[in-house]
């Protein structure tokens, strides 16, 4: 999977790139944000990489995951 879905992102990528590049012929702003904190990580995990439980939030906390991005 992790193998796919870098193939999915460069195609889109490639796509995006040259549809600007023929859509106009005025400048334009492109932000690249990249985020490599996650890992292929959606949901948070516990300190040892697992499952984050209710007990793992009390007890030693939760770490990364996607919405640790906007903390």
């Amino acid at each position: 999977f992790p193998e796919a879905m870098k193939n999915i992102c460069i195609v889109i990528f490639v796509l995006v790139w040259g549809s600007a590049q023929c859509s106009s012929e005025r400048g334009f702003n492109i932000t690249v944000l990249h985020t490599n904190d996650i890992h292929s990580r959606f949901l948070e995990a516990n300190k040892k990489g697992g499952k984050c439980t209710d007990n793992d939030r009390e007890k030693d906390g939760c770490y990364g995951g996607v919405a640790r991005i906007v903390t």
